[in-house]
């Protein structure tokens, strides 16, 4: 019997092949679809376990603390603790710290915008008498903002040339400050404010890793001489002097203009203008009475021909400290003559209200409430202590005694969120990044620029200084769902310690939300997304799901079709085997061995090519187990069919009359085409169901920095499934459409022999097909049209996908009709 099978497909080489090739395609893009699906989800789990979890888990805050607009959009702004009012306790802090399930219990206080330690800057001199003035400014990356805390107009420098002089000028100064005459001009820099923490060394150092060794810095002598009370000055003395360790990585936007101006003025006239005031050649001009007469003076023999210079101070100003700054008028550094510096503004900070957002009509904004000096306020700001002067009482100083870093750090802190060290830029929809000003107030949320200890945190705020505990539970190495367990249990059990707000944020990512924000306009501004990781296992598992069962069902549809025409072109075939004496039951065991030998060959066929594909990297091993699964339910569905009583597919009879050629034709083959028709429209469902379920999923799953993360590392697999559902769409239509066509072959031969021509041919051909293969394929398109608004919402996207799929699909059915009614023609001859 075997040695018949082999004859018949032999006999039968043409259509053995086509049908080889069929299934052959069949079994290699099912399991390929099912393996990339496989591999999607392994990779989902695996980027979650290892990225979901971040530096922490849970959140703790004190009840009330939350933005309303938190839990409307169930995300936390990024500058949680920015505001700064406090709530939790040191005791709380230590119990929370207790409990067996801690691992880290990291508290941070917001003490508000302080400034540090402020020095003088100096510019070099001239080469001839000049006059020099200097102005600074300030930037939020959009806008330049002038900002002259101490001099609103700026100071001005005339420098005029003394040779036996110190330093070979003498000169005056208009505007705050003295001039130390023979000395570089010294511009006083407006204070910069900083957002300040307190933090607990120890449990810091384990949530971050960073190095707080500079926390045993001592306070420096000069310090302790001019405000400590070393001095022997009367009344003199600061209570209490508080270390501060500053971030020696973000740059202050800090601008310094410099206007040049030579002076029509030689030595002669220096000497002859000392003579004439009667002032010793080696006395300075400040010392004379009429200081003021004398500058009008000199300022009328400015040339005129200015040169302006914008100097720019962000690569030398740090938070809280920099060291003495000396440039010359091309930005290059130059020797330190003279400053002065001081700490006592230090005493003088400002707290910042919580921003006031307003969600309507799913848009949040943000309007000003100040300006200051030009500058946009967003928050509102309170004002605390003053400046002290040297030698004078005060309560506490700010003394910065080190630094540290994070940026060995950047990319862990960029992908964890609500971090305090680090926050993600905010951007324009042009792609400007929006930055805070040296001003306190401003929309950005800032990073933690300077730290203290969580002891001197409960001085200056009282005792309630903690604003956020970060939690870190033990015993968890991997993020699933017996960490979510034993995080969630932590939640209950610190609960019970008292009233605060808890967050989970393992499984958090940060997520930009845009933003509309009085005078700068939209803004894209990283919040952190609470419950992201759980959003994208429900979002891929359920695209998993809908994949798997349409590829499952056209998988089927395919198969059932592919023998049902088989059956249909061997009809002749097995009424001639029933004539020549054949049983029913040998007939029966013919075809089953036939379609099990082909079944066989295509298995082979398909092995071969999905080995090639192993060997490149493209999948894994697991193919092969879905391959033999799609290979059984075949070799199933041959033996039911095979062996059931079969009654042949007959044509319709009596077609409508006075109809158009191939309106008959497609009523005559009706029965026929219902088969075809439903696979088509179950590849028209596959195509769109997959290209929207993708699309949609990866939409809701890229809000998160998490979730784009994720897609980007199945970005091939996910375009290697749509690929696959196009690929299940060629095969499709082209195998609906030639074995429709062989069906046919002895009809349209008669047509050719009672004498019509092969473009007469072609054209009945090409319309019926073309009219049968598209109204399936737009009804599988409308069905999955439907299908994905009620299950996705979108309907815009939906409809976009939809047209664009049809259109694709469209293109496919034309050329691949048009090919294969060519070959049936041209085998006609």
């Amino acid at each position: 019997m075997i040695r018949y099978s082999l004859k018949s497909i032999k006999n039968n080489i043409r259509s053995s092949i086509l049908f080889i090739m069929a299934l052959s395609a069949i079994f290699i893009a099912i399991p390929l679809s099912f393996s990339l699906l496989l591999n999607v989800y392994v990779t989902i789990d695996s980027d979650l376990r290892e990225h979901a979890r971040g530096s922490y888990d849970l959140l703790i805050r004190p009840t009330g603390k939350e933005a309303e607009v938190e839990s409307e959009i169930n995300m936390v702004e990024e500058n949680y603790i920015g505001f700064g009012s406090g709530g939790i306790s040191l005791e709380e802090w230590e119990e929370i710290k207790e409990l067996p399930d801690t691992e880290i219990a990291a508290p941070v206080a917001s003490l508000g915008y302080f400034t540090g330690r402020h020095r003088t800057i100096e510019l070099a001199m001239p080469e001839t008498s000049s006059y020099i003035h200097a102005t600074f400014s300030t930037s939020d990356g959009m806008y330049e903002y002038p900002y002259n805390e101490h001099n609103p107009t700026g100071r001005s420098y005339y420098l005029l040339e003394q040779g036996d002089f110190f330093h070979g000028f003498d000169g005056l100064s208009r505007g705050e400050g003295g001039y130390a005459a023979g000395f570089q001009p010294t511009f006083s820099a407006p204070y910069t404010y900083h957002l300040l923490m307190g933090i607990d060394r120890e449990e810091e150092e384990k949530l971050t890793g960073f190095d707080f060794s500079a926390f045993e810095n001592e306070i420096s002598e000069s310090d302790q001489f001019i405000y400590g009370g070393e001095s022997e000055v009367e009344g003199a003395g600061v209570e209490r002097f508080i270390p501060v360790i500053y971030l020696e990585d973000p740059a202050v936007p800090l601008k310094m203009h410099v206007t040049l101006d030579e002076l029509d003025w030689s030595e002669e006239d220096t000497i002859q203008l000392k003579q004439e005031l009667g002032i010793p050649l080696e006395e300075p001009l400040y010392i004379y009475p009429q200081y003021d007469s004398l500058l009008e003076e000199i300022s009328q023999r400015r040339i005129g021909e200015e040169r302006e210079v914008v100097l720019d101070l962000s690569p030398y100003v740090m938070p809280f400290y920099y060291d003495p700054i000396a440039l010359d008028y091309d930005g290059n550094e130059v020797e330190i003559q003279s400053y002065s510096e001081e700490i006592g503004a230090s005493a003088h900070y400002y707290t910042a209200n919580r921003i006031n957002y307003e969600f309507r009509d799913n848009q949040v904004s943000v309007a000003m409430v100040d300006e200051v000096a030009g500058i946009p306020i967003y928050r509102e700001l309170e004002s605390h202590g003053r400046r002290v002067e040297q030698f004078e009482a005060a309560e506490y100083l700010l003394s910065p005694v080190g630094s540290f870093t994070t940026e060995e750090y950047q990319e862990v802190l960029a992908s964890s969120p609500l971090g305090i060290y680090q926050q993600s830029p905010m951007t324009t929809t042009d792609g400007t990044i929006i930055n805070q000003t040296i001003q306190p107030g401003s929309f950005v949320s800032p990073p933690a620029e300077g730290l203290t200890s969580i002891e001197d945190a409960e001085f200056l705020k009282g005792e309630h200084p903690i604003d956020a505990i970060r939690v870190k539970v033990a015993g968890i190495t991997d993020y699933n769902a017996a960490a979510e367990n034993k995080i969630n249990d932590m939640a209950v059990a610190i609960s019970e310690l008292g009233d605060f707000q808890i967050d989970v944020v393992a499984g958090a990512s940060p997520t930009p939300l845009t933003i509309e924000v009085e005078g700068i306009g939209s803004v894209s501004q990283p919040w952190t997304g609470l419950g992201a990781a759980a959003d994208i296992v429900d979002g891929w598992t359920t695209a998993n799901i809908i994949i798997a069962v349409v590829f499952l069902l056209a998988s089927i549809t395919y198969i059932m079709n592919r023998f049902l025409f088989r059956r249909r072109l061997k009809q002749s075939e097995r009424n001639l085997l029933i004539d020549l004496g054949w049983t029913d039951r040998h007939v029966k065991q013919y075809y089953l061995l036939e379609g099990s030998l082909l079944t066989v060959f295509s298995f082979l066929s398909a092995g071969i090519l999905l080995s090639l594909f192993i060997m490149l990297g493209i999948i894994g091993w697991d193919v092969f187990l879905f391959l033999a699964l799609v290979v059984v339910f075949t070799l199933v569905f041959i033996s039911v069919h095979s062996l059931q009583s079969q009654r042949p597919i007959a044509p319709m009879k009596n077609s409508p009359k006075g109809q158009a050629v191939w309106v008959r034709n497609i009523y005559y083959y009706k029965r026929l085409l219902m088969v075809a028709c439903l696979q088509l429209i179950m590849v028209a469902i596959v195509a769109v169901f997959v290209t929207s379920t993708i699309t949609a999923t990866v939409n809701l799953t890229n809000a998160s920095n998490l979730g784009s993360f994720i897609t980007n590392s199945i970005l091939i697999s996910l375009t290697s499934i749509v690929l696959a559902s196009f690929l299940l769409a060629v095969i499709t239509v082209n195998e609906s459409v030639s074995s429709f066509l062989l069906v046919r072959k002895q009809e349209l031969q008669i047509l050719r022999d009672v004498g019509w021509k092969h473009s007469d041919v072609y054209r009945l051909c090409m319309k019926e097909s073309m009219i049968w293969t598209s109204s399936a394929i737009l009804l599988g398109v409308s069905i999955s049209l439907y299908a994905v608004i009620k299950i996705h919402g979108s309907v815009e996207h939906a409809l976009t996908t939809a047209i664009a799929t049809f259109a694709v699909l469209l293109i496919i059915i034309v050329l691949t009709v048009h090919r294969m009614v060519r070959l049936q023609i041209h085998s006609l001859e």
